[in-house]
């Protein structure tokens, strides 16, 4: 290998310190050599890097690049190698960097690599590619890609590479877990791989869960069931996903669950190797079909386990969808005890402080039609007004206003009355125009709605939570 004067390697630096600077933006075919490249000391420990009961990096060396157009950039080996080969990825914070991973992969392609991050436009971020441990050294070429981020509700990119299922049959559940998402209306999932026909029986039995608590690091073990469904497998091995409707509210982090039964050598999880993340889990119970405990994830014999950490580098086809194009936002100011509390202790775990139904009133937005507020469990046939202000009051938490909690202020802009339809949903379009909020600005939106009638404190009105949105 040549050094240039800036002590790097044209395949790489040795040097975590020094790390070869590759430019930025789309870069392909970037040459590296690791075969006569040193085992260093930096990052040999990262949790994200755990594969195959180990989180080493052999024969590592060290690259620098720079996000142009942010979103997900993804650092990929496949067809660009024939090694064995490992790759990490860090935020940039002056030679070596000093904070943990945040993207590692092992297999994505057979034993080559791919690692997909969230870049910002203008960061740089540290590379670390070497051999899974005991490999030898290789060289070859990688690129680096950037692309736009699904919208909340998707990893995958719509087809498989992959599929997996319990060695002994019985009953297998996958799960992702999402951080941004509302309100849920379908669960969307493939069963098996179009890659490996057979592997799943369609009308087979299926269940259908949504969860909230827990995080992709923690897993779902300790998170809370809000709702669940059962169903049967179709389309096995196409690749499609199937909608399946089931109402439920993930706000502040959950999850999606969807099994499927099947017998020793099918594999029903539906696997997209293109891309990995922490949020990908897996759950199982091999005593027989139909034994899935989906309440109690941890009451099975295969216990929730995280794919990067098993070895499966993968994302599931498996979706969800809060009814709109995209989810849209941050909810904010829940009516659950965590901020400001409810004037009368009405709290509730959804939405905003509980009304008469025992339950709050839950806001989310998505893209569509100019953008969406969509509202639910508010009181039928009662008006409700859905109004945006300029920010959001206590730091996102609110003050006591009636019998719930008010978060948007300054500047209000009464949006628009809407009477809900008799499950207590309602919704408005065209919020961008309508409160002239212009590219860029960030507003706050909420929905107060007459609870006449059981009104918990007695105010006999009440509000959901917020949504904060920059549009």
């Amino acid at each position: 290998m040549v050094a240039n004067s800036g002590g790097g390697w044209l395949g790489g630096s040795d040097a975590c310190a020094t790390p070869q600077d590759i430019g930025s933006g789309d870069v392909f075919g970037q040459t590296f050599d690791t075969t006569a490249a040193s085992t260093g000391p930096e990052h040999q420990s990262e949790s994200l890097c755990f594969f195959f009961a180990t989180s080493g990096v052999d024969l590592d060396v060290w690259f620098k690049w720079t996000s142009s157009a942010g979103g997900n950039a993804t650092v990929t080996t496949c067809n660009g190698t024939s090694g064995d080969t490992k790759v990490a990825a860090y935020d940039d914070t002056g030679g070596c960097p000093t904070g943990s991973a945040i993207g590692c992969n092992d297999d994505a392609c057979g034993l080559q690599s791919t690692v997909v991050f969230a870049a910002t436009p203008g960061n740089a971020y540290v590379i670390q590619l070497g051999a899974f441990p005991g490999a030898s050294g290789a060289t070859g070429a990688f690129d680096v890609t950037e692309a736009a981020p699904p919208p909340c509700g998707q990893y995958d990119n719509g087809t498989t590479e992959n599929a997996l299922g319990l060695t002994a049959g019985g009953e297998m559940g996958w799960l992702h877990f999402w951080d941004c998402a509302g309100a849920v209306t379908t669960v969307e999932s493939a069963y098996g791989s179009a890659m490996f026909p057979g592997s799943v029986t369609n009308g087979s039995n299926s269940q259908v869960a949504l969860y909230t608590g827990g995080d992709a690091t923690s897993g779902p073990g300790a998170a809370t069931m809000v709702a669940s469904t059962t169903t049967t497998v179709v389309n096995g091995d196409t690749d499609i996903l199937n909608p399946i409707p089931l109402a439920g509210n993930i706000s502040g982090g959950g999850w999606a669950l969807v099994s499927a039964d099947q017998i020793a050598g099918e594999f029903p999880g539906p696997m997209d190797q293109d891309a990995s993340g922490p949020e990908a889990w897996v759950v199982g119970n091999t005593t027989g079909p139909g034994t899935l405990d989906i309440t109690n994830l941890n009451n099975n014999n295969v216990p929730p386990l995280q794919m990067q950490a098993i070895g499966f580098s993968a994302y599931w086809l498996l979706r969800i969808d809060g009814g709109g194009n995209n989810s849209i936002g941050t909810e904010q100011c829940f009516g659950d005890g965590g901020g400001t509390a409810c004037p009368c202790g009405n709290t509730s775990a959804n939405g905003g402080c509980a009304n008469a139904s025992g339950d709050g009133c839950t806001l989310d937005a998505d893209g569509s039609n100019g953008g969406t507020l969509n509202a639910g469990n508010a009181i039928p046939s009662q008006p409700g007004l859905f109004f945006q202000g300029n920010n959001s009051i206590g730091g996102g938490n609110g003050i006591v206003f009636g019998d719930g909690l008010r978060c948007c202020g300054s500047g209000i802009i009464r949006l628009g009355v809407v009477l809900p339809d008799g499950t207590g949903a309602a919704s408005y379009s065209n919020t961008q125009a309508s409160g002239g909020a212009n590219a860029g600005d960030t507003k706050c939106y909420q929905y107060w709605y007459r609870n006449p009638n059981g009104s918990p404190c007695g105010a006999g009105f009440n509000l959901s939570n917020a949504v904060s949105i920059t549009w």
